[in-house]
């Protein structure tokens, strides 16, 4: 209880600015937390698949496949054997692997933007507490109490380190997400070549992502 009653003086010395520093911390919790796992509950091993879809005269019916059936890389798999017929082949693979990219990519614009955000609150929470200070040594004129000074100035700190501190683990989580996004479009288009060429088919077809700086709409509906 001591703890909290700390962590809570602390925030509460930044006042407004601080809690909104604060309250950016939990959502990037949340995306972080959310995200950690869909990726874990979508993990697979590329080279085991890869390995099934060389051996495999009937390739779904692998057990491999049903191990990793909630990877977007099985799931386009999938969509590629059942599909294979179709005259609307090519359109069906590309909006599936678009998809699929989607939901990968879902929420990170969210970390980004927190990552730029919260140092420029944290800066802006400093400067607005020591014009404050310096308004206040104004009014005392040459009658300052430097303790007081002191204790102005270490409270609109505050809200600098409360911004790096929500903002670097932020753009940190962003960055391995976005490696994770761009590692799992390159074996999503690693399996369609193979297949391609196990199938004899002449389509290659690239799922590239650019998720840097960018606002990305969630995708809602399961593939």
């Amino acid at each position: 209880m001591n703890f909290l009653n700390s962590v809570y003086d602390l925030i509460n010395r930044g006042k407004e600015i601080n809690w909104v520093i604060t309250f950016l911390y939990f959502v990037s919790f949340a995306v972080v937390l959310e995200k950690t796992i869909y990726y874990i509950k979508t993990k697979y091993k590329i080279d085991k698949i890869l390995a099934a879809i060389n051996k495999s005269e009937n390739i779904l019916k692998n057990k491999i496949f049903d191990k990793y059936k909630n990877s977007p890389v099985v799931i386009l798999i999938k969509t590629y054997i059942e599909n294979y017929n179709k005259n609307s082949f090519d359109e069906i693979i590309e909006e599936t692997g678009t998809r699929l990219v989607q939901k990968m990519e879902s929420n990170l614009w969210i970390l980004s933007e927190i990552g730029h955000i919260a140092p420029l609150l944290g800066l802006l929470g400093t400067i607005t507490g020591l014009l404050k200070v310096f308004h206040t040594i104004t009014l005392m004129g040459g009658d300052i109490d430097v303790m007081s000074l002191a204790a102005g100035i270490w409270e609109a700190m505050l809200t600098t380190a409360n911004g790096l501190i929500v903002a670097i683990p932020s753009f940190l989580a962003f960055r391995i997400f976005e490696q994770i996004v761009e590692k799992r479009s390159n074996d999503m288009s690693l399996v369609v070549s193979r297949l391609n060429i196990l199938l004899k088919k002449d389509e290659k077809i690239n799922f590239k992502t650019d998720i840097v700086g960018k606002e990305k709409d969630s995708l809602n509906d399961e593939i």
